[in-house]
């Protein structure tokens, strides 16, 4: 294992678990008439080691990534929210820098994990939708390196991120306009104000808000499976297409047959739609929580953890492969040796109006004020062998609701039983020290689907 000493992390942002690891009961929730075809994913799956039941920290690509790179909480490394805070702790890329590693960052979302959260910090070289060119200068770089993919392909449109041609475009287009038939929701001519994780011209712009538009007529109709085959199908769009060609190149490369590569593939967050989840944003379903982990490397024996392991373990298990000299106090531990107690997720809140200005302002002036957007917990959850236990919150911070749940073979059960007593300790625990927690009242409506709307992922008039 010390022979490591090149490492490549790869993330298929809004990947869920059970599309690798249980999919027979995937296709079964969802009632999914179109099934998977991911011959890469596949072949990964069976010759990796598999965290099958990982959880990640938050539902938002921002913090969980910041988790997997620093191995701390969120209250710990600041970025809670999905656009709030910068980092405070060190990535995996800068402590490997300082050690003389080569770093490579390739980047489908430069807005929200680049430079204005100050994930870029320690990288030599960076890449934004240019996986072929990183991954070919990592390999003709000499010495020790670290490289980091991520691609945003499974992200609703699903499977529509890279839109590299006018067939591409027409696709989706056509697509939007059999379902406005279909569904008589006239599209949009005219470009919303929203969020920002890629900077992108125009008409691919209007293509995805208009999608979102169709997303909300079936998601009021209550009708999730359809948005879920949508989902389905982009992950086998992504597998054929733009993943293929990287999986074949990292191949080409040797770096699979490579004993001194680790190759780590995950998701940051699931999706799940139901009446207390839509999407990802501000769930803290198991579905949405639990993320796949796959380590691959000919120095390390494959094989199945089932136990409950964190998003947080990551950057200490890696660092537990290479021969290079790192002391830090981590959240996470060491899978190769020690099993985690338990884990916590927090899904925080922000105005949508708020947010949105926040987001052109910083666009606008290339510049980002730490800590600005106002924001409250609305949802969290900690789970501890097989036992959930989740809160949701007003915007005043009174408990609107708690469940409690049991996990088998990957699916989240709601139970009778009481968990509050025994898990209850750690959430209080996690919140004690918790930095940048605001007391400010955010507005939000009562309805779920409202809630979504807040965060400007999901579509529809403000």
């Amino acid at each position: 294992m010390g022979n490591i000493n090149k490492v490549i992390m790869i993330c298929v942002d809004t990947l869920r678990a059970d599309t690798l690891f249980n999919r027979e009961d995937f296709y079964l929730k969802y009632n999914i008439k179109q099934k998977l075809n991911t011959p890469n994913l596949d072949w990964l799956v069976r010759e990796s080691t598999l965290l099958k039941n990982c959880i990640t920290t938050s539902p938002y690509t921002t913090a969980s990534h910041a988790s997997y790179f620093t191995g701390y909480w969120p209250k710990h490394h600041s970025v809670m929210d999905f656009f709030k805070n910068k980092l405070s702790k060190p990535t995996i890329y800068n402590l490997l820098n300082k050690k003389g590693y080569k770093t490579f960052f390739c980047n489908d979302f430069p807005f929200i994990l680049g430079d204005y959260l100050g994930f870029k910090e320690g990288v030599d070289r960076y890449y934004i939708e240019s996986e072929l060119e990183c991954l070919k200068d990592f390999h003709n770089t000499d010495g020790n390196k670290f490289a980091f993919f991520h691609f945003a392909d499974v992200h609703w449109p699903y499977g529509y991120h890279k839109l590299k041609s006018n067939n591409e475009f027409d696709s989706l287009e056509n697509f939007l306009m059999e379902q406005s038939k279909i569904t008589g929701v006239p599209l949009s001519k005219k470009i919303k104000p929203g969020p920002i994780e890629a900077i992108k011209e125009d008409k691919e712009l209007l293509l995805e808000q208009n999608y979102r538009m169709i997303i909300d007529y079936y998601c009021n109709k209550k009708d999730y499976n359809t948005v879920m085959q949508w989902y389905a199908d982009g992950i086998s769009r992504f597998d054929n297409s733009r993943f293929d060609e990287f999986i074949r190149s990292l191949k080409d490369y040797g770096l699979f047959d490579d004993p001194n590569t680790l190759i780590v593939i995950f998701g940051d967050h699931g999706e799940n739609w139901s009446d207390e989840s839509y999407g990802h944003f501000n769930s803290c379903d198991y579905s949405v929580i639990n993320v796949p982990v796959l380590l691959h490397s000919k120095s390390i024996p494959r094989k199945i953890i089932n136990e409950i392991t964190r998003t947080i373990d990551i950057v200490p298990s890696i660092i537990n492969f290479l021969n290079v000299d790192i002391k830090n106090d981590f959240d996470g531990v060491d899978l190769y040796s020690k099993a985690p107690d338990h884990s916590v997720t927090q899904s925080w809140v922000s105005d949508f109006k708020e947010l949105v200005g926040f987001f052109q302002e910083t666009k606008n002036k290339n510049e980002f004020i730490d800590g600005k957007i106002k924001s409250f917990l609305l949802k969290e959850a900690v789970i501890k062998d097989n036992k959930k236990l989740e809160f949701k919150y007003t915007n005043s911070g009174e408990v609107e609701y708690s469940k409690s749940s049991i996990i088998k073979n990957g699916l989240e059960i709601n139970t009778d039983l009481n968990f509050q007593e025994e898990l209850g300790e750690y959430l209080r625990r996690y919140n004690h020290d918790l930095v940048n927690r605001s007391d400010q009242n955010v507005a939000i409506e009562d309805k779920i689907l409202n809630e979504f709307k807040n965060l400007g992922y999901y579509g529809g008039e403000q």
